[in-house]
């Protein structure tokens, strides 16, 4: 045999632990490394369960799948404490789980969905680093004032469900909101 494809045999036999014929019979998601879920979290590497709780019930307002693996980085994020950089949660995760932790690439592109759902805040410092903190929950009761613009009449809506959609509208543009007023103008016919 040709020393180049001998070498390349003994190459193709070790990819990955597995021998030529298993790698190119075994299809791709089963060679694939699995990812530690929040079943793998040392004891008392855990958030709070309040903090759980609240996360899971944002997460269902905003229409986020919750996943082990969002769920993971949301345990990290959590223990790393605020202005924490992703590589600081990367950290933080591999200190936390028994096997894999998510690459960084993957945590990165969580944390970015993240923010864009109001979950977390980023900062940008003087070092041109992202750092990373945890939102504030948004107080569930705000007024919501409909004032007819001709009579100066305000009425308040107890309808949860507006003021669900209102709160998931400023929280994508990162506005804490008190008080919501909303001017009607009636048209005479």
């Amino acid at each position: 045999m040709h020393p180049t494809r001998n070498r390349l045999s003994r190459r193709l036999s070790n990819f990955r632990g597995f021998s030529l014929m298993e790698t190119l019979l075994t299809p791709n998601h089963q060679r694939r490394r699995h990812v530690s879920g929040t079943a793998q979290i040392r004891p008392g590497k855990r958030a709070s369960q309040t903090a759980i709780r609240q996360f899971e019930s944002r997460c269902r307002e905003s229409g986020i799948k919750i996943t082990d693996h969002r769920s993971l980085i949301f345990h990290g994020i959590f223990q790393a404490g605020s202005r924490a950089t992703a590589l600081d949660i990367w950290k933080t995760i591999i200190g936390m789980v028994e096997s894999h932790s998510p690459n960084i690439a993957s945590i990165q592109r969580t944390l970015n969905i993240l923010l864009q759902h109001g979950f977390i805040w980023r900062e940008v410092g003087e070092d041109r680093i992202f750092r990373y903190s945890l939102a504030e929950i948004p107080q569930s009761e705000f007024p919501v004032l409909f004032v007819n613009q001709k009579t100066k009449k305000e009425i308040t809506s107890k309808n949860e469900n507006l003021k669900n959609e209102i709160r998931k509208f400023f929280q994508t543009k990162n506005i804490d909101i008190n008080v919501v007023s909303i001017t009607i103008i009636c048209t005479d016919s």
